[in-house]
C-alpha cells in the first residue's frame, strides 16, 4: 500500500467517521422528539438513522481493516469483514423496518394528534439538510479516493433527504388537522427500511458467493487488454468483489513462439494500465498463453 493509498483510507474513514457522528446525533434528537411528540413518522425516522449509523460503521470497518496485511490465516486479506458487518445490519434493518410498519398501521387504524409539532417539523427540517449535506460529502470524498462503499454510502444518505421530506410533509399534515397521515408516513418510511435492508442484505450474499456485481468492470477491462500492444486476445475475465475492493483474473493471448521476456512485458504493461484505471481494484491475475498464429 502506497503513501497515497495510506491518505485516501484516513480520507475515507474521516467522512465515516463523520456520517457516524451525524447520524448518531440525528438518531437521538428524532428518537426523543418523537417519543414526547407521540410522532410515529419522526420515530420510524430515527430508525432510519439508526440503521444508517451501522451502514456508515460498516464502510468505516471495511476502510480500517484494509489497511491490514494479508496474513497467514487470512491469505486474500480483511476485506470481506465489511461484508459481513453489512450482512448483520441488513438483518437489524429488516427487523427495524417490521417493527415500524405494525407501529404504523396501528396509527393508521387509531391515529393520535401529536405534540410539540412546531419543534418535530423542525427536527425533520434539520434532517433534510444534514443528509443532503452529507450525501454530497461522503460522494465527493468517495469519488476522490475510488471507495464504492463510501460512493454508496452517500447515495443512501440522499435518499434519507426524500424520507426525512416525507417525514415533513407528515407531520405538518397532522399539524393542520389529519393525524392518520403520521401513520401513512411510518408506513412509507418503513417499506423504504426493508428495502434497503433486503438490497443491502442480497448484495452481501451474492458477494459472499464471489458473484458478478461489476459487469462494467469486466467490460473495461476487455477494453482496456485488447487496446494494449502485444495482445492478440482476451477470455476467461473473471471479476470478485471483496468488501470495498475487486479482484480479477483474466486471460491473455500474445502471438505465437513469442519470448517469456516479452510476453512477461506486455503482461507488466496490462497490469499497470488496468490498476490505473480502475480504482477500487486491489489485485488482478494475469495469466499468458501463446496465440494460435
Amino acid at each position: 500500500m502506497g503513501e497515497n493509498d495510506f491518505i485516501h483510507l484516513k480520507k475515507g474513514e474521516a467522512a465515516s467517521k463523520y456520517s457516524i457522528i451525524a447520524n448518531i446525533s440525528l438518531a437521538i434528537i428524532k428518537g426523543i422528539v418523537g417519543v414526547f411528540s407521540g410522532s410515529i413518522a419522526l420515530l420510524a425516522d430515527a430508525v432510519h438513522s439508526f440503521s444508517d449509523i451501522f451502514t456508515s460503521l460498516a464502510v468505516y470497518i471495511g476502510l480500517k481493516l484494509s489497511q491490514r496485511k494479508p496474513d497467514e490465516k487470512f491469505p486474500y486479506g480483511y476485506y470481506k469483514f465489511e461484508t459481513l458487518a453489512s450482512l448483520i445490519i441488513s438483518v437489524i434493518i429488516i427487523i427495524s423496518g417490521f417493527e415500524i410498519t405494525i407501529e404504523s398501521i396501528n396509527g393508521i387504524l387509531t391515529p393520535k394528534p401529536i405534540g410539540i409539532p412546531l419543534f418535530a417539523i423542525s427536527v425533520a427540517i434539520i434532517s433534510v439538510v444534514i443528509s443532503f449535506f452529507l450525501s454530497k460529502y461522503k460522494d465527493k470524498v468517495g469519488t476522490e479516493i475510488g471507495s464504492r462503499a463510501l460512493i454508496n454510502d452517500g447515495q443512501h444518505s440522499f435518499v434519507d433527504v426524500f424520507s426525512s421530506l416525507i417525514v415533513f410533509a407528515g407531520i405538518l399534515g397532522v399539524y393542520i388537522g389529519y393525524p392518520f397521515l403520521q401513520g401513512v408516513v411510518g408506513l412509507v418510511v418503513a417499506l423504504l427500511i426493508l428495502y434497503i435492508g433486503l438490497k443491502f442484505g442480497k448484495e452481501a450474499i451474492l458477494v459472499f458467493l464471489d458473484a458478478n456485481l461489476d459487469p462494467k468492470t469486466v467490460e473495461k477491462i476487455k477494453s482496456i487488454a485488447t487496446n494494449t500492444k502485444g495482445v492478440e486476445g482476451v477470455h476467461d475475465i473473471k471479476v470478485r468483489r471483496s468488501g470495498p475492493y475487486v479482484f480479477a483474473e483474466l486471460h491473455l493471448e500474445t502471438k505465437n513462439r513469442l519470448s517469456i521476456e516479452k510476453a512477461s512485458q506486455i503482461s507488466k504493461n496490462l497490469k499497470k494500465r488496468i490498476i490505473n484505471e480502475i480504482n477500487d481494484l486491489d489485485s488482478i491475475t494475469i495469466q499468458i498463453e501463446p496465440g494460435k498464429k
